[in-house]
This record gives C-alpha cells, structure tokens and sequence, in this order.
C-alpha cells in the first residue's frame, strides 16, 4: 500500500488532516520499517505489496544479472539501448515524480565523466559551497523554479541547533516550514513566507509528503543542509529525514562479493570490473585481497616491504596509485552486505611515496580484508565537481 493510499485509508478522501498528526507520522514510520532493508542491503528485493516497487525491484534485478553476468570482464560497457530498455519500463506513477540529487564527479584525461557519489539534492551538499555566497531576490527565484514541478513549491527545512556544516546566513528559498521545536526563528526574516506544520495539512492525492499551507499553496518541504541529525531532537531528526531524498550511495562492488575472499588463503583475490555508461564511469575497478597477503609482506622497514608490495600489485594486476579501505573491526567475519557501513572511508596511497606505504601498512594491522580501488582519473589535478539534477516529473 502507497502511503497516499494509507493516509486516505486512515483519514478518508476528504478529510483535513495536519502536518503533525500522529497518525501522519506513524504511517511514515511504518514505510520506513518496510524498506529499511535498503540501508544494510541495498541490492536485496524489498519485500512489498505496492505493485510499482515489484516492479522497480525487477528493473533492478534484471540490471544486477547483466552486471554479474560480466563480472569476469576488465570493464562492463553499459549499452544506451540496454539502458533505455529498463528506463521505458519504469511505471508512468514513479517517472512523473521528481528528485533531486547532488551528484559528485571528476572528468579523466579523456574528458569522461567519473562519479564518485550521489546523494540527497535541494541543495543538501551543495549549500556548503555556497554559503560564503551573497544571494539575491532574482537567485531564489531561478532556485525555486528549478526545483519546482507544476503547482508544487519547495520550502526548506532550516535548522542550525547542533553541528550544521552547510548552515548558512541567507536563505536559497522563499519559503521556511517550521515545528514547534525549530529553535532559530530568528531566521525567519530571510523567508518571504514561513509555514508551521501544525497548521499545514497533508496532501493525500499525492504519493510523496505534500503540505497544503492555509493560503492554500502547496508545498514540498526539503531539506537544504546536511545537518549532523544525532545533535537534534528526535521529532526534528525524524521531519529532516521524512523530507530529504533516499541516498543512493554506489555500492557496485557488494554484487560481486557473492563468496568472500578466505584469510586463510591469502591467494583468494576477487577483482570487480569497472563498469561504464557511454561516457560516465559508474564504478572503478576493485580488487578485495586478504589482509594477511600483504602483512606478511610487512618488513622491518618500509624500504623492506616496498619492493615485495611492487612485485605483488603487478602479479595481481592491482595499479601503484590507488585507494584502499580496510574492514572495520566489527564487521570481520561477516557477510559484506554495505560498502559505506563496512569498511572505513578511501584513503589514496602511492607506492612511489614512502610516507603513504607506510600509512598503508600501518591501516592493514588489524583488519581481515583491504579494498583496492584504480585511481580514475590518474592525475593529482584531477578537480572534483558537483552539480544538482532534478530527474522525473515530467
């Protein structure tokens, strides 16, 4: 069941029913605990009655099958015609729905396209490179109208108890949406208008949450910052997340991790492709290897074990510039179902550079399994971009 379906279940048709109503809540909750799946297994089919998720879930598999069944290859090229095939299937309900996303990316030497992450849009991420910017009436209105679809608004979520790295001291919208326990309401003045959730109503014809504010506009509220949500109360933590986009982190590498490699066989090295879209690089090469193949390749010193560590990236084909992650202590000995949550953060190491050797040697001490990644683009003057999209809605 959709959760406009439940709320109308619930509230009926015509029914008038505020932003803050328990029940509205409940039944996001509810949703959440549906597909929370998606956060510790993002590959797994969600288990689901809502027949457009079924069918999504079989786009999805069907894409996951062409991935694994390419996996021995060096690079898997991704057709537009294989593409547009899986994109004409999404069901006419999902497509017509709008989201915004930051997408974060490099160009190689050759001008394509490298992604590194995609996340939450409405200006989440990218607001911290604008915060220092001075904003005009004119700026807001293109904002605005980007993120705007037909006779829905958008309205920010802005919030600054706690640590916000992206707060900032003018607003990118016209419109604020507040709770009974936003504390900053001197900010209001930077907002043409600002709308309490206990006196908007939510819009049950819609399929994503919707407030209807007692002038009668309707509004998406969204969440504009990144704010660290642990430092806010739990009803602020809940709102932000309700109205933030799903963040789909690239987590490519988990398909081809079907049998991990054994650290009691420090030979079990699992190499995932590089995968590509026409221009855009999807995801880099990997390579997982067990920790105690490259300890035991730990001399007294780094000049000792540099020699051995060389001979080893070229006997697995594993590139002299790269970035590894290790597995965090809790996760040893599992199934590795989530990159993000797994293992610890890229860190970039060069085998030319004695210092970061040893940084690696140091990072590979207590730990069962180290990803290595190409470093794509192969230039420290890459320079990393990030740009806003809006897909769907139309």
């Amino acid at each position: 069941m959709t959760f406009a379906a439940a709320a109308r279940a619930a509230w009926g048709d015509g029914a008038s029913r505020t932003a803050e109503d328990p029940l509205f809540f409940r039944l996001a909750s509810d949703a959440n605990v549906a597909y929370r799946s998606f956060w510790s297994d993002p590959w797994a089919r969600i288990p689901t009655t809502v027949p457009d998720i079924s069918v999504l879930d079989d786009l999805r598999e069907e894409f996951v099958a062409r991935l694994r069944d390419e996996s021995a290859a060096g690079e898997i090229r991704l057709e537009a015609a294989f593409l547009d095939g899986l994109r004409s299937r999404i069901p006419d309900s999902v497509s017509r729905l709008a989201a915004a996303y930051s997408v974060f990316h490099m160009t190689d030497a050759n001008g394509d396209v490298v992604l590194n992450k995609l996340y939450p849009g409405h200006l989440a991420f990218l607001g911290r490179f604008l915060r220092h910017l001075p904003v005009s009436d004119s700026d807001r209105s293109l904002v605005e109208e980007y993120y705007s679809r037909g006779d829905i608004a958008p309205a920010e979520i802005y919030e600054t108890c706690g640590f916000n790295a992206a707060a900032r001291p003018e607003s990118m919208f016209h419109r604020r949406v507040v709770t009974r326990y936003t504390r900053d309401r001197a900010a209001d003045a930077n907002y043409e208008q600002v709308v309490d959730l206990s006196t908007a109503t939510v819009d049950v014809t819609e399929t994503r949450p919707v407030v209807i504010a007692p002038a009668g506009e309707r509004l998406q509220p969204v969440l504009t910052s990144n704010l660290i949500r642990a430092f806010f109360p739990a009803y602020t933590a809940f709102t932000t997340n309700l109205y933030s986009n799903i963040n789909h982190a690239f987590e490519y590498l988990t398909l081809f991790l079907d049998a991990l490699p054994d650290a009691s066989d420090p030979d079990h090295v699992i190499a995932s492709p590089r995968i590509r879209a026409g221009r855009v690089v999807l995801e880099r090469r990997h390579w997982v290897v067990p920790a105690t193949r490259l300890r035991v390749l730990a001399g007294p010193s780094v000049s000792e074990s540099l020699g051995e560590l060389i001979d080893l990236f070229d006997e697995l084909s594993m590139p002299q510039r790269f970035y590894f992650q290790t597995r965090r202590a809790g996760n040893v000995g599992t199934p590795v179902r989530s990159i993000s949550t797994g293992f610890t953060k890229p860190q970039f190491c060069d085998l030319d550079h004695p210092l970061l050797v040893k940084v690696f040697l140091n990072a590979i001490g207590n730990t069962d399994l180290v990803i290595v990644a190409e470093a794509l683009p192969d230039r420290a003057s890459a320079e990393e971009y990030i740009r806003e999209f809006v897909v769907g809605g139309v």
